[in-house]
């Protein structure tokens, strides 16, 4: 360890209230390296955190005296300023803490999408912004939402009270993953087509969660959460988590990316124990595996196809079928190794394409168009 590090005062999976304040947040510590400046604060605020940065990122703030707004740290400037701070202190350790605030790198594009087509129809002589393929909402559904962020993404790391989800699958996929990263169990109490009433696996324990529909609509509201456990720390421990093949697949996606990328189950195995401490057998590490791929079912009806020659000894043609996931990113489907790109290699890979995903409303293929397609 390095004589130098700076022991820092953590605040996260809080809330900024009305007045400014930071409230209903868990505490943390790190041990920072300042040479490693900005990103290496970022980066040891979310490996101790266990946040995908990836798919979040981190805003990171702490009060001054005085009846000052909060300072926001941005950049190696901001680190340098707040750990001046923290010297001039005798209290070194309890005295700024930093206020971690994750967000959703998804939704902050949707917002910025949004608002860049709001002012385009502004400039348009209106104010009126059109939103398509969604269902009618009533006016009560507006009334009651209005200014909150719907929140689609089924890896989204912060919970709290008053978030809006959008259907009921992702804010039950959203709590697997969250009970899974704190190392906790919970049982549902409740669960229906318009109730989601969690509470804590352990007996008489404190935590709860609660969640309905909007007006009869998909649409989930967080009604209340209590995420403070009031049951022993070694009870949570020994309970069996949420590990389940659909959590584990979702967290796997990422690491398909790229269709170089060589993953087995050994290797989840390996991941999961180093990372998270989760003993996975071989059969669990390959349910996960193939939960991963079924993300296609959580995907826009929209496949690429494509083909590029290989310069390898044996020369031939690889087919590629690929699509997005929810966040944006590439998901390959599919590939095969064929001689050439003519009607019989297209044929073969159309065919067992449709017997590995089978077909969906709405479902379409975009190419290069090849004669052969």
């Amino acid at each position: 360890m390095h004589t130098n590090n700076f022991s820092i005062l953590i605040q996260h999976n809080g809330r900024w209230d009305s007045a400014g304040n930071y409230v209903d947040y868990n505490i943390e510590g790190v041990m920072y390296d300042p040479t490693t400046k900005y990103e290496g604060l970022l980066t040891t605020i979310s490996s101790q955190l266990g946040v995908d940065t990836t798919i979040y990122h981190l805003e990171l703030r702490y009060f001054v005296s005085g009846p000052s707004p909060p300072m926001k740290i941005h950049n190696d400037t901001g680190v340098q300023v707040y750990l001046d701070q923290k010297k001039c202190n005798s209290d070194f350790f309890s005295k700024y803490p930093l206020c971690v605030t994750c967000v959703d790198k998804a939704m902050e594009s949707i917002e910025y999408q949004t608002n860049v087509q709001t002012t385009r129809q502004h400039n348009m002589g209106s104010n009126i912004l059109c939103l398509t393929n969604m269902e009618p909402i009533s006016e009560c559904y507006i009334e009651e939402s209005q200014g909150t962020e719907i929140i689609s993404n089924p890896q989204h790391y912060l919970v709290a009270e008053d978030q809006v989800y959008i259907n009921k699958q992702t804010i039950s996929e959203v709590m697997k993953r969250y009970a899974f990263l704190r190392e906790f169990c919970f049982v549902a109490k409740r669960s229906s087509p318009t109730c989601y009433y969690l509470k804590c696996a352990t007996e008489n324990c404190s935590w709860v969660f609660k969640s309905s529909c909007l007006n009869n609509s998909k649409l989930f509201k967080v009604r209340k959460f209590y995420d403070t456990h009031s049951c022993p720390l070694k009870d949570r421990i020994q309970s069996k988590r949420q590990s389940t093949s659909g959590v584990l697949g979702a967290m796997l996606v990422e690491k398909y990316v790229d269709l170089k990328t060589v993953y087995t189950p050994t290797d989840i195995q390996a991941d999961m124990l180093r990372i998270h401490g989760i003993s996975l057998t071989y059969m669990q590490a390959w349910r996960a595996l193939d939960a991963s791929i079924r993300g296609w079912e959580y995907c826009r009806p929209v496949v690429v196809v494509d083909g590029t020659h290989l310069k390898s000894t044996y020369e031939g043609t690889v087919l590629i079928a690929s699509t997005l996931d929810p966040g944006g990113h590439i998901l390959p489907l599919a590939y095969g190794i064929v001689d050439s790109e003519n009607d019989d290699s297209w044929l073969w890979f159309f065919e067992n394409f449709k017997n590995a995903f089978s077909e969906r409303k709405d479902m379409c293929f975009v190419s290069d168009r090849n004669k052969s397609i």
